[in-house]
């Protein structure tokens, strides 16, 4: 199903930051500025009892646009390498192959369906999933 988009929608900007440090800008620092950026506060959704990530951390995402957000999130994750290991690391040995769309969210759990939400988010008008992935 192809997402109705609305030809004259100017794409929202989503702020990404790796977590990379540098020489004139701490982790610490570059955390600080995007959050200033958005208006965010920083969390961790780490939890102890957890199986091992299925994919190595993608960077930090903020934007004014959920949808956008959102869309841009999917797309980072479905560019990663699979962390070896894990619980779809497990899935891809099992069933042989990667997923022909490499989509790693169905893969992880053939019920996950997030793309029918974000059509619907567009559609009745909380933002856009066209995005322009601004580097920070």
């Amino acid at each position: 199903m192809k997402p109705v988009q609305n030809p004259s929608a100017k794409p929202s900007k989503v702020y990404f930051t790796d977590f990379h440090a540098t020489p004139s800008e701490t982790l610490p620092q570059k955390l600080h500025r995007i959050s200033l950026i958005c208006d965010v506060s920083p969390f961790c959704d780490c939890h102890a009892e957890n199986d091992i990530p299925i994919l190595p951390d993608i960077g930090m995402l903020a934007s004014f646009d959920p949808v956008a957000l959102d869309q841009a999130c999917v797309d980072l994750c479905n560019k990663m390498p699979v962390c070896e290991g894990s619980r779809l690391d497990r899935h891809i040995q099992a069933f042989g192959k990667e997923d022909p769309n490499h989509e790693y969210f169905h893969m992880n759990h053939p019920d996950a369906a997030w793309e029918p939400g974000l059509i619907h988010a567009e559609e009745i008008g909380l933002g856009t999933r066209q995005y322009e992935l601004i580097r920070i």
